[in-house]
């Protein structure tokens, strides 16, 4: 399965854990993320060179809320999405590609100048954009198959080829 990793674990500035909006994972929601400045940083270790998608999971009232996503350091992005119905109703971004090497990174989600609007977040999601499984019926790798679990990962794509759709069987 994609990798959960909690808001309220995460480096937070200026926003507050907020427990009062269940049915939230973990032990609570980060609040009081409105104004620039604020931000949620979170650090990721991947095994592989690879896409991944990145996607939040948030409650909000308000409508056409955006927030900026930046990579090491980096700006990389937006997202966005608009009310859920409620504090206690939850929904999750759409997923954002974004390429990482093998390694820890910083996902930052961040209240910028250009952002807008209130809103709750319960937690990032980090997954695999691996869409095309493959599988090797004759060998079996039972740590292998944890691996693949954990990130949709039934196959690695050959980075050093310049090829993107070159693809190669994982086994010992």
């Amino acid at each position: 399965l994609a990798a959960r990793h909690e808001a309220e674990t995460a480096t937070l500035t200026g926003v507050q854990i907020d427990r009062n909006w269940p049915p939230h994972s973990g032990t609570g929601v980060i609040g009081w993320f409105d104004q620039v400045g604020d931000a949620i940083t979170w650090n990721v270790t991947v095994p592989d060179t690879a896409a991944y998608v990145l996607t939040w999971r948030y409650a909000t009232t308000q409508n056409a809320w955006t927030r900026s996503v930046e990579v090491d350091g980096a700006p990389y992005g937006q997202v966005g999405a608009g009310s859920t119905g409620g504090w206690n109703r939850y929904a999750d971004t759409l997923d954002l590609p974004v390429a990482l090497t093998a390694g820890t990174h910083q996902i930052r989600l961040a209240y910028r100048s250009n952002n807008r609007e209130y809103i709750n977040i319960d937690y990032l999601t980090l997954g695999c954009t691996d869409t095309h499984p493959t599988r090797d019926d004759h060998h079996h790798d039972t740590a292998h198959d944890d691996q693949q679990q954990l990130h949709h990962v039934h196959h690695v794509v050959d980075h050093t080829e310049h090829d993107d759709h070159h693809e190669h069987d994982v086994h010992d």
